[in-house]
């Protein structure tokens, strides 16, 4: 699968073939996503036993519309053994991110048992956990080296080649 299909395609597949039987909740996140406080995730998980989905919105004005897929939980029993499998990018308008809402629409979003995780939903239009706030302050971030999450339409100085240092302040 290209890229879009591809952020799907290992839900869809795990989904379809069972994998993710006998697990309580599921996590999927990009490489470069970095949980800076699992306080908030864990203790849903543990404590709130109606949630069903822990997410990041994509769009500060539209919510529900789009959900982030950089990072997400969800309990996969709440989950039909076809979810994830129609996603469809044939048209070029769709995305990952309204895939994705609309895969979960039934089971979780409409049934109110989505939480959202705290400080990480994007101020701007790019569908970036963290995007357009201070890392200090998201519980999750997706960083790109060398760009600046906080001032995003400002593109920071690539760090020297020998410097490998994760640049998330913990």
């Amino acid at each position: 699968p290209g890229y879009e299909e591809g952020a799907l395609a290992a839900m869809r597949d795990a989904t379809v073939g069972g994998w993710f039987e006998g697990y309580d909740w599921v996590i999927r996140l990009n490489p470069d996503v970095i949980i800076r406080n699992e306080t908030f995730i864990l203790n849903t998980m543990k404590y709130d036993l109606d949630a069903t989905g822990i997410l990041i919105d994509c769009h500060p004005r539209h919510p529900l519309r789009m959900i982030n897929t950089d990072f997400f939980a969800v309990k996969p029993s709440v989950l039909g053994g076809d979810a994830f499998a129609d996603s469809s990018f044939s048209d070029g308008k769709a995305t990952v991110e309204g895939n994705f809402a609309n895969d979960i629409r039934e089971s979780i979003l409409a049934r109110g048992d989505h939480r959202w995780v705290p400080g990480s939903k994007p101020t701007w239009h790019t569908c970036r956990a963290g995007f357009g706030r201070r890392m200090e302050d998201a519980d999750v971030v997706h960083h790109h080296l060398g760009a600046d999450l906080s001032r995003p339409h400002v593109r920071m100085l690539e760090p020297d080649e020998g410097d490998r240092r994760c640049p998330i302040p913990f």
